[in-house]
């Protein structure tokens, strides 16, 4: 029992040193994932971007102005001039809060009234949404025990009693109600689809490997490319089909629609998909088991859609190396247009970036795959 132990034991390590991939994966990713994970977790939120719109021109307005400039957990955003322009950046994402400074805010205040201050919070990231209102409220309570001691509003008894000189009301666009779902829901369908895509179409070309049956399609006299075509449109179909059906689920389980055009969401689908796809076609180059396999798309692909893409943690309080590193990660892209589609009802103006960048990672991945395809069927 031990002797046959043993020769097992001795055969497995055999097999694990065998394989150069497994073992590369085996010794140096979980380090890898380590530090990259362990920078880019973080449910600290900062640089929030707020726009202000300063209808007043006043000193007092410019000092609330300058208090976002100088607070750390602020980044300053565009200064829109309009209403319709501070609509428009929450619509497109460029700004996470807007502030209006109605005219005669000033002079209101230094008449003793109570001068009302709006302020529009994009609330399709519940995360972000409801920090940024508590920072907010917080810095101008502190603003507002200031300014009663310059201004004091006196009291029908004459006592000091402290009367908030400032009428700060908060209002939450597009997740009135902050519901976590709202948030999560597309990013899970990024993830759905990218377990789906990736690993079937990466599992599915090394299982004929491994059966042999690829060899006897290198004999074929299909192309290159046909047979990427091949292999692409049966997943495609039922990934779409897959979206379409957690979409209807989103729905009518949730409560999570779509507040956008339905046919950008399915082109941008479209979009995200084909590269999953070239994804996991190009993985089925590189390795040879389905082990390997499944273990390279997790690790390329399947971890990062979790951490790195912005569905949970906001790409912009990692540090700027994690956030380069971002810009590799497809689900990216596909999740910041989803968004803005599903939550925002944004148009097309707003996602042609993602689409673009999204349609470039479908034609380098499916290329790179059909070349490096071609090149092993030469060499048979």
């Amino acid at each position: 029992m031990k002797l046959e132990l043993r020769a097992m034991i001795r055969k497995e390590f055999r097999q694990v040193f065998r394989d150069p991939h497994t073992l590369g994966i085996l010794l140096l990713v979980p380090m890898l994932l380590l530090v990259l994970f362990g920078y880019a977790i973080s449910m600290d939120v900062d640089n929030i971007v707020v726009g202000v719109l300063d209808n007043d021109k006043s000193p007092e307005s410019r000092r609330i102005t300058e208090l976002f400039q100088v607070l750390d957990d602020f980044s300053p955003g565009e200064s829109p001039t309009s209403p319709a322009e501070a609509e428009e950046a929450l619509v497109d994402g460029r700004l996470n809060a807007a502030l209006v400074i109605p005219s005669g805010f000033g002079r209101d205040l230094e008449a003793g009234k109570s001068p009302s201050l709006q302020l529009l919070i994009d609330g399709s990231n519940v995360l972000v949404a409801s920090t940024a209102q508590g920072y907010i409220d917080a810095m101008f309570f502190d603003l507002s025990l200031r300014l009663d001691t310059e201004w004091r509003v006196p009291t029908a008894a004459g006592a000091a009693t402290f009367t908030p000189p400032i009428d700060f009301r908060p209002r939450t666009w597009f997740n009135p109600e902050l519901r976590s779902t709202v948030f999560l829901i597309p990013g899970l369908i990024a993830f759905i689809m990218v377990i789906t895509a990736v690993l079937s179409t990466a599992l599915s070309v090394v299982r004929e490997k491994e059966k042999g049956t690829m060899e006897m399609l290198d004999a074929s006299p299909l192309s290159s490319t046909t047979l990427i075509i091949g292999k692409t449109v049966p997943f495609m179909v039922i990934s779409m089909l897959e979206t379409v059906l957690i979409l209807i689920a989103g729905r009518f389980l949730f409560g999570v629609g779509i507040m956008g055009s339905i046919s950008l969401l399915l082109g941008i689908t479209f979009l995200f998909l084909l590269s999953c796809l070239g994804i996991g076609l190009l993985i089925s180059t590189v390795v040879d088991t389905q082990q390997s396999a499944f273990l390279l798309a997790t690790i390329v692909i399947v971890l990062p859609t979790l951490i790195l893409s912005g569905f949970i943690y906001p790409i912009r309080n990692m540090p700027l190396p994690v956030q380069a590193v971002t810009f590799l990660i497809p689900a990216r892209y596909f999740i910041t247009a989803e968004r803005a589609l599903m939550i925002r009802g944004a148009g097309a103006g707003s996602i042609w970036p993602q689409s673009v960048v999204l349609l470039g990672f479908s034609i380098f991945t499916l290329g790179l795959s059909s070349l490096r395809l071609g090149r092993r069927r030469r060499k048979r």
